[in-house]
């Protein structure tokens, strides 16, 4: 390209932007490498004051103090009852026959959920009502992430068992709880806080067990809870029932709503019911929880599962038959069977039968363990020989009573509702006498002739008209409160 001496003016202007842009191009270059250095230098600083194992403390407080815990009560029992998680760590403290638990959160977020919960409602623990407060410790973040509770293969080459797992555990840490999974090959194990399951990892990887860390178990149970809300699962699951507990126990025990059935495994110790409404099983669940239901001296522990399609929505027939009064317990009147053998056989080809009870002079109350085998017995045992003249209709389902804390608060209620009625008919009298023209009776003039000078003079008391001497306004009749 020929550049003339004309064409000179007119590429200065460009070579000048271009100079101007490539300077601006090379000083945030430099800008850059110099922020580059800094952040390298600041890194650095932090690698070498503060070690691998340090935490870095928050501002607000994840600490919550659990009260009035018996000293005779496992850890476990009062952890069956935090469903927010995780959890960092598990402190207990004090002496004598009470004593309190810090449970220390890793959010600030969970341990505020988790302190409103247990304030909201009355939470009982073998007898004693539990006090929540907030402590001042603060949690710990870690930068290589972790939990309280890990996961062991290597099952049987620790023993194999329960207690085995548990004292070989205990070498490294207090221990909170040990569950078996997978027919008996896993094993989970939580520790009281994060720093034990990490210890035990450590020393469990130098001898060749396979090991890591696991969910916590409080993550876990309010994980499982929210997503059985979030789906209206109608199932609630018992476990830790006593061997030895026969299903009519167990239905002792279930209040608060009507259930479609029962499955009681005694062997697995498990049982799962199955209300007709979503509203019952969140009700009975949580009180199950926080109030507590113990058979022979063990107190249960209640879950709820995700959601499953034959858990969440009721079969449309069942739903049109409880919604004309069925239920899974039958009264026969004029029944032929005299024993409660007899009428127990008679009604197991239909069902499993939970229960049956006899009433003078001929009529038998059966309580079966699925709504749907009342159902059918309600329409077949009529065809059978004996039963030509009996009738056959629904009673209402004894695990339909109202929950223990909802008979409290109707007798409190009850009181109330008395107490009002009582000062409201007081009040009535009281006007009634005024319009007949009631007054006072003066009172009687002090004896011993005139009053001596100096001396104090009491004046006669006015006799106390209740409710209108405190707030006199409310009582007329022209009074508007706006």
């Amino acid at each position: 390209m020929n550049v003339t001496r004309r064409s000179l003016p007119l590429l200065r202007p460009l070579g000048r932007r271009i100079s101007s842009s490539s300077r601006r191009l090379s000083e945030n270059a430099l800008e850059d490498k110099k922020h580059e250095a800094r952040l390298k230098t600041a890194v650095n600083w932090v690698h070498r004051t503060l070690k691998p194992t340090t935490a870095i403390r928050t501002v607000l407080p994840t600490t919550i103090y659990a009260h009035q815990v018996p000293r005779d009560t496992p850890v476990s029992e009062l952890l069956n009852l935090v469903l927010f998680g995780p959890l960092f760590r598990v402190k207990v403290r004090g002496v004598g026959q009470m004593r309190f638990v810090s449970l220390t959160f890793y959010e600030t977020d969970k341990a505020k959920a988790f302190f409103r919960e247990m304030t909201d409602n009355e939470v009982v623990l073998r007898g004693s009502r539990l006090k929540f407060t907030w402590g001042h410790s603060r949690v710990y973040h870690n930068r290589r992430p972790g939990t309280r509770a890990i996961y062991l293969h290597d099952v049987q080459r620790l023993g194999g068992t329960n207690d085995a797992i548990k004292e070989r555990m205990s070498q490294y840490g207090r221990v909170d709880r040990v569950l078996f999974t997978n027919n008996g090959r896993t094993a989970f194990v939580d520790f009281y806080t994060e720093a034990y399951a990490r210890n035990a990892i450590d020393e469990l990887h130098r001898e060749g067990v396979k090991a890591g860390f696991a969910d916590d178990r409080c993550y876990t149970a309010g994980a499982l809870r929210a997503a059985a809300v979030r789906n209206h699962v109608r199932q609630v699951i018992l476990s830790n029932i006593p061997s030895e507990t026969s299903v009519s126990e167990l239905c002792d025990h279930i209040r608060g709503g009507a259930l479609e059935k029962i499955v009681f495994v005694p062997e697995r110790r498990v049982a799962f019911v199955d209300f007709l409404t979503h509203e019952d099983a969140i009700a009975f669940s949580r009180y199950a929880i926080y109030h507590g239901i113990t058979l022979a001296g063990q107190r249960l522990f209640v879950q709820m599962k995700e959601d499953k399609p034959h858990l969440t929505a009721l079969a449309p027939h069942i739903a049109a038959s409880a919604a004309h009064g069925a239920s899974r317990c039958l009264r026969v009147i004029n029944t032929p069977e005299r024993t409660v053998d007899a009428a127990r056989r008679a009604f197991e080809r239909y069902g499993a039968v939970e229960r049956v009870e006899f009433q003078p002079p001929a009529t038998a109350t059966v309580a079966f363990l699925s709504i749907r085998g009342a159902i059918a017995a309600s329409r077949l045992i009529l065809s059978q020989p004996g039963y030509e003249y009996a009738e056959v209709e629904f009673t209402p389902d004894h695990c339909a009573a109202p929950l223990p804390s909802a008979q409290n608060a109707a007798q409190t209620l009850r009181a109330h509702i008395t107490k009002f009625l009582s000062l409201h008919e007081m009040l009535q009298t009281h006007d009634q006498s005024q319009a007949n023209g009631w007054a006072p009776e003066p009172e009687p003039e002090p004896k011993g002739g005139e009053e001596s000078e100096g001396e104090e003079v009491q004046q006669p008391q006015q006799p106390f008209q209740r409710g209108r001497d405190l707030a006199p306004h409310i009582f007329r009749r022209d009074w508007n409160p706006t």
